[in-house]
């Protein structure tokens, strides 16, 4: 038997394993920040500061492609950066520890409110560009790189943040019920979107959606967004519940295939037993019927 050991932090690979092709996606995190500071062409932290300028993109971008908080964001890239400084040793010690003693450490990203000033200096209509920036210099860098290629699959699904607050439907349209939630029925459901090109999975955004409002524009808009930016949208695909008439009849008039699955109707196991039966044909037609709205 073929053993491989694990020596300090270095993962030795099968040689099977070694024929995959691998990126550092760290190393991609901070390209894509050198990316948006060059093009944004503004320069606000140089000498005498504590951080500069790519310490901000950075965070802002780790930000972004995570979808945190500015405070989440600054905290959790602030371990990740104390294991890279300390080679793969994990997170910081506890801070409190026996006898009330406090173990201090040198902050090695922006905290909160740093990030917040930086911010404020960048102007409006940086910030209000910020996300489409960084997802722009996301896939341009993964396109110079051969992670993708012009062509790629979009695939759009929903994921709910469990809501514990006492904001409702309607007043906060954003909040939609949900069944089977850890303690609560409430949530913001969201769409997150990725783009699929060969064996690469991308991260593109993600938008919240309202109770009762049409998700098409939406998912329309990103692919709108993806052709502007010189890719070619081969097929969207979605589960279940973005299989409706509004989706595909919206992709339909763009010309882009939505091979999704459908909900309960038609059933599938009646349909194979009728097949099997020589009651119907190895196709059955079925057709989506738009809502009062549409």
């Amino acid at each position: 038997m073929t053993v491989f050991p694990k020596r300090g932090f270095k993962i030795h690979l099968k040689p099977a394993e070694e024929l995959v092709p691998t990126t550092d996606w760290f190393e991609f995190l901070n390209n894509i920040a050198a990316k948006v500071f060059e093009e944004a062409e503004v320069v606000l932290r140089e000498g005498g500061y504590k951080y500069h300028d790519i310490d901000f993109w950075r965070e802002l971008v780790f930000m972004t492609l995570n979808h945190l908080s500015v405070e989440a964001a600054g905290d959790e890239l602030d371990d990740l950066l104390y294991a890279r400084v300390h080679h793969g040793r994990g997170r910081k010690p506890a801070k409190k520890r026996i006898m009330g003693k406090i173990a201090r450490f040198t902050r090695l990203a922006p905290n909160e409110s740093q990030v917040d000033d930086f911010l404020r200096e960048l102007g409006k209509d940086l910030r209000e560009t910020l996300a489409d920036r960084i997802l722009k210099a996301t896939v341009d860098l993964a396109l110079e790189e051969g992670l993708i290629g012009g062509a790629v699959e979009v695939i759009v699904d929903y994921h709910n943040k469990y809501f514990y607050g006492k904001d409702v439907f309607p007043t906060n349209p954003f909040i939609t019920g949900v069944n089977h939630g850890p303690g609560t029925n409430k949530a913001r459901k969201f769409c997150a979107l990725m783009l699929s090109s060969g064996r690469t999975w991308l991260f593109f955004g993600v938008f919240l959606t309202q109770q009762g409002k049409e998700k098409a524009p939406d998912v329309a808009a990103a692919v709108d967004k993806l052709r502007q930016w010189g890719f070619t949208i081969t097929r969207v695909m979605g589960d279940r519940e973005f299989s409706i008439y509004d989706v595909a009849g919206r992709l339909n008039q763009l010309g882009i295939q939505y091979p999704g699955s459908i909900k309960k109707s038609p059933r599938v196991k009646e349909i194979v037993d009728a097949y099997l039966a020589g009651e119907c044909r190895p196709i059955v037609p079925f057709a989506l019927k738009q809502s009062a709205t549409t």
